[in-house]
This record gives structure tokens, C-alpha cells and sequence, in this order.
């Protein structure tokens, strides 16, 4: 990442360590001139013509050597700025800016950059105006010119110091943060008035409402001011630390702009505030949604093995791909045991077309880990070799096409069966998970189970309601699984028969109590935890959702799509709502309704 030598001190939500960084660099008139970088710094706000302006002096970030500013000598005069390199890992960068004179004010415009995978909020930039004995002679602190700073997204910062004439030499330092290290609650902006007094300042009155469910207080409001052009003309900041505003009540936020030249198109403002008795840091409900059941599915596959949206994929060198259209979930019931022994993300195809979402995954995966094999779950009716070739195009992945089959979904479940004690060993397998798979219905029961065997080494085997078939049978008899323990991960109205000596995790047919039976259970064998929790209504969600459950120790519940959360579900996050960290909503508002997400929140308060 490229730095200004401007001393650049910065903080992200997620840093948590002190960077220690090199002594500023003091900035000299009548150094040899620099160009401005490329890029964002190209964008630098053009000094305003207004009476005694003069031309902004740049400085930048590819000087070869530092030195002073001498503000004495700039006055009336020209001069340039260099920068040196500061060392990486800045989470705020500022790239690069210019200082100019309008009187006996020595203004700084600059330019700050986001270069990570993920939005900043509330960017602000301190400015900070030193001698040369390293004493703070004053220091300003404004926002950048947008609220959300998204990915590789740039934005121009403003401050200005008033300076009597001397003859000193100052050090400018820049300082890119974001605001807050906590998690507020963002305010939804209302209706607006605007009045402006004799001597040209402005005054703004907005309406910001609580749309959470929670009391908050001390609420804020920042933003700026922007001219017809989108040129900064000034930033603005207030709070209140007296009031607090209940769920759907409303605050109003008011603020004024400074008198300067410049016609004000309209400034953007936001409000944010802090929950009351309530620790933001846990108990928070995620959505995790997508165009498509193939979108949802990489996004689940990001959050789960690459945490930090970096593209870095570490240790993912194998990935599972199954079909994920209707009336194809049968094979991929049981290849939640194969994730975890793999520790990989399963990723969905269709039928006649790779789709773009598992393309780009893959395409990163294979970018970050040269190599990584593919693991097909299924025959060629549910992952054709076309969409193989579709895959092996990619650059990165392994040539060698591993396609795990049988001639029925039982023989595919004694087939990944057997690989898991392959890739383990027999020693690790903690029990095998026997499941339905003749009955859809019972589907949703397997992948409530599906959490436990991703994250507790436990084969998945498909039987039919009476009998065993041939080819798990086979499997179940092996020297590997004959004195493991079993378990049924359906009641006796979808396995019915002998289970040899199997426990059954249910025993209701209803598909939400039974995953909540299934998530109690394992929670009480200390197979999973519940600080995740997830709730979906559809079957290619949850066979995703339930792998990443499975990665993080935690368990899946089912909904349908009315407005209300299912009552089991209900009664289970109720039950365990101290102890959830993390909710997660699976799907899109039409699987799992806005309703019942926001329901979700409000039962972790």
C-alpha cells in the first residue's frame, strides 16, 4: 500500500494492535517540484478562486527524499511539498493533497483512499500543524467527503488552521482513521430545513429516525457540504450526548456550515447513535444473501475461509462442488462430512451452466492456492462433465477431475463415506449420521445434522424408511464404521426399523422441531455451540449454510417464508439467546422475510 510521508496513524474497526510508524517529515519551500500521483490524487480539490487565493502547492507520495515547509517563504509564493513512503498496513491511507494560503489561513485539501476489500464508514482525517520541536501547535479533524468509503473508492478531505504572520517552519502531519471502534446504529434521515443568515451562514435542521430495535443515545450527526460540481466546500460535525430515542422515535440534528465561497448544492448528512445496555459486539443477525442460491453459497464459502475478504483463501486447497437445482439435493445431502474432512467450502452448479458467482470463487481460490483439486459429488446426471471443462478452464486448478458417484444417492453417501476415513483416518471418525434419503421431506432433517458432521468428523449415510441399502450397508459393516457410534437424524416416521443400536437425535416429523431437538442434543454432547445459530427456509441454503455452521461450531434452524419466525426455531433462540454471538439469516427476503430477521434481533436484546 502506498503511504504519504505525511505521519499517517490509522485504525480500522477490526485492527487491534498499535502500528508504530517513522517521525513525520517537515516539508520545505523551494525543493524541486513534484508532480501530483496518478490515481486518486489527479482528483485533488482545485483551490476556489476566490480574492487572495493562491495556487494549491501538492504534495505527494513519490518524492525521493524529505524535507521542510517553511510557511514564512510559501506566502505569496509557490512552492512544493515531497512526501516519502511510510511502511504498509495503513487501514485509512491518504495518498496525497495540497496546502494553500487564503489570507492568514493556511489551508490543506487531500485526498484519502481505501485499499482493502471491504467499506470503511465515517472516515475522518485529522490534520495536525507541528514546529519543528515536534510541539502540536494545532490540529483539525474533518470527515471525508463520503460517509461509506467502499473498496479501491477514494475521497477528498478539507481543513484550514488560522495563522498570524510569523516566520516559522511547521510540520504538517495527516492522520486517516476510521470513527468508531464500536458498532453503531446508523439513523434513517427525515425531512430537512435549511436557512442561511446576512453574513452567509448556513443553517441545517434533519430529521433522523430509530428504525432498530433498540434505545440508543448520545446520537451524532456529520456529513458535508458539497458545490454543484461535487467539490468539497465544507465539513460539518455534532452530537448530543443528552438524549436517547426509543425504537421509531426521532431525533433532530442540527448543524451549520461555515461562511465561505462556494454555492452549497445541498449537504449530505448522516446520524448514528449507540444501543443502551446492550453489548453491539455480540448477539448480532447477519443476512447472508445473494442474487441466487449459487450467490448465497459464495458468500457463505467467503465468510467462512476468507474471513478478511482478501482473497487470500488460506489453507483452501480443495473445494466440493454438487448441483444445486430443485430436485437435485439428494447427492449433496451427505458432503457436509466431506467439507470438514477437507476443511473446505462447498460451492453449487447447475446443470447446464457454471454460474458466475462459484466461477469467481473458484478463479480467487485458484489464484491464492495453484493447485486446488476439485471434488464432484454426484454422476454426471447432476454435475455433467461439461461443467467440469468449465471448471478445469480456470487457471490454477488441478487437472485431475475427482468425481465421487454410485449408482443411487446411497451408493453416492458410502461413497463419500468411504473417502472421509480415507482422508482422516479411521481414528478420527467420532460416529456416523444416518439420514433419510428417500424422502425430501426429510432433507431439511439431514441438514440440520449437517453442522455436526462437517465439524465433528462423523459420514453421512443415506437409508430408506425400512430397510438399509446394499451399498451402505457394506460401509456400515467395514472395519472402519462396524463399532462406531450411530446416530439417526430423523425420526422413526422417516427411519422406521431396526437402527442397530442407533441414537435418534428427533422424534417429531415436523422439520423445525426437529432441527431444533437436533441443535439441543448436539449442544448438550459438545459437538456444537451456541454462539452461531442459523435459520433458513430453503434446502440449496441450508446445504451450504449448514457447512459453514459446521465451520464455525454452530447450529441451523429452519422457517418457512411468512412473516413470523417458526415456533420451535423461535423458542430455541429464545432459550439460548445469552449465549448466541452470531445470527444468521440464510438466503434472500423472499426465502426468509425481513420480518422475521429483524423478529431474530430483537429476541438476542
Amino acid at each position: 500500500m502506498r503511504n504519504s510521508r505525511l505521519l499517517i496513524l490509522a485504525r480500522a474497526a477490526l485492527l487491534l494492535s498499535v502500528l508504530v510508524l517513522p517521525q513525520a517529515t517537515a516539508f520545505a519551500a523551494g525543493d524541486a517540484a513534484h508532480a501530483p500521483v496518478s490515481g486518486p490524487s489527479s482528483s485533488v480539490i482545485p483551490a476556489k478562486p476566490a480574492g487572495g487565493m493562491l495556487s494549491p502547492q501538492a504534495f505527494t507520495d513519490n518524492a525521493t527524499s524529505p524535507a521542510k515547509f517553511d510557511l514564512a517563504a510559501a506566502r505569496g509564493s509557490r512552492s512544493s511539498r515531497s512526501l516519502a513512503a511510510l511502511p504498509p498496513l495503513e487501514p485509512v491511507q491518504v495518498d496525497s493533497g495540497s496546502a494553500y494560503w487564503v489570507g492568514d489561513y493556511l489551508c490543506v485539501d487531500g485526498i484519502v483512499t481505501n485499499d482493502y476489500t471491504y467499506a470503511l464508514n465515517a472516515v475522518q482525517v485529522t490534520v495536525t500543524l507541528k514546529d519543528l520541536s515536534d510541539n502540536v501547535v494545532a490540529t483539525q479533524t474533518n470527515y471525508a467527503s463520503t460517509y461509506r468509503l467502499a473498496p479501491e473508492e477514494f475521497a477528498s478531505f478539507k481543513t484550514m488552521f488560522y495563522l498570524p504572520p510569523d516566520e516559522g517552519s511547521y510540520v504538517i502531519e495527516a492522520v486517516g482513521c476510521q470513527e468508531f471502534d464500536t458498532m453503531p446504529v446508523s439513523l434513517t434521515p427525515g425531512s430537512a430545513s435549511y436557512d442561511e443568515d446576512e453574513y452567509g451562514v448556513r443553517y441545517y435542521s434533519q430529521v433522523f429516525r430509530n428504525d432498530s430495535p433498540y434505545t440508543v443515545e448520545q446520537p451524532l450527526v456529520g456529513g458535508w457540504e458539497l458545490d454543484a460540481e461535487n467539490n468539497l466546500i465544507d465539513t460539518f460535525f455534532d452530537y448530543d450526548d443528552t438524549v436517547q430515542i426509543a425504537p421509531g422515535g426521532s431525533w433532530i440534528g442540527e448543524f451549520t456550515g461555515e461562511n465561505v465561497d462556494g454555492i452549497v448544492d445541498w449537504p449530505y448528512a448522516y446520524a448514528e447513535a449507540w444501543p443502551v445496555s446492550y453489548d453491539i459486539a455480540s448477539g448480532r443477525v447477519t443476512r447472508v444473501t445473494g442474487a441466487s442460491r449459487y450467490d448465497v453459497a459464495a458468500s457463505l464459502a467467503r465468510k467462512g475461509w476468507d474471513p478478511t475478504q482478501t482473497k487470500a483463501w488460506t489453507g483452501v486447497y480443495d473445494v466440493i462442488i454438487t448441483n444445486g437445482e430443485n430436485g437435485k439435493e439428494a447427492d449433496p445431502l451427505a458432503a457436509a462430512g466431506l467439507a470438514g474432512a477437507y476443511n473446505c467450502p462447498v460451492l453449487l452448479t447447475g446443470t447446464t451452466s457454471l454460474p458466475t458467482a462459484t466461477k469467481t470463487i473458484l478463479t480467487q481460490i485458484a489464484a491464492a492456492n495453484p493447485g486446488v483439486r476439485i471434488h464432484i459429488i454426484g454422476g454426471t446426471g447432476s454435475v455433467p462433465d461439461a461443467r467440469w471443462s468449465d471448471i478445469r478452464r480456470i487457471p490454477g486448478i488441478s487437472a485431475t477431475k475427482d468425481r465421487i458417484a454410485g449408482a443411487d444417492r446411497y451408493a453416492v453417501s458410502a461413497a463419500i463415506a468411504t473417502r472421509i476415513v480415507k482422508v482422516l483416518g479411521p481414528d478420527a471418525i467420532g460416529g456416523v449420521m444416518l439420514v433419510a434419503g428417500d424422502n425430501p421431506a426429510a432433507f431439511y432433517d439431514a441438514l440440520a445434522a449437517s453442522p455436526i458432521a462437517f465439524s465433528n468428523s462423523m459420514p453421512m449415510l443415506a437409508v430408506k424408511k425400512g430397510s438399509v441399502p446394499a451399498s451402505v450397508n457394506t460401509v456400515l459393516k467395514s472395519a472402519a464404521l462396524v463399532n462406531k457410534p450411530r446416530y439417526a437424524a430423523s425420526s422413526s416416521y422417516y427411519i422406521a426399523g431396526s437402527l442397530s443400536g442407533a441414537k435418534r437425535l428427533t422424534s417429531s416429523s415436523n422439520r423445525y422441531t426437529a432441527a431444533s431437538a437436533i441443535s439441543k442434543y448436539a449442544i448438550a454432547q459438545g459437538w456444537s455451540w451456541p454462539s452461531d445459530v442459523g435459520l433458513a427456509a430453503k434446502l440449496p441454503d441450508a446445504l451450504t449454510g449448514g457447512t459453514y455452521l459446521g465451520k464455525v461450531g454452530g447450529v441451523m434452524l429452519f422457517t418457512d417464508s411468512s412473516t413470523a419466525i417458526q415456533s420451535a426455531s423461535k423458542s430455541f433462540i429464545s432459550a439460548n439467546s445469552a449465549d448466541i454471538t452470531n445470527g444468521w439469516v440464510i438466503g434472500g427476503g423472499v426465502s426468509v422475510p425481513v420480518a422475521q430477521e429483524t423478529s431474530f434481533r430483537g429476541l438476542l436484546q
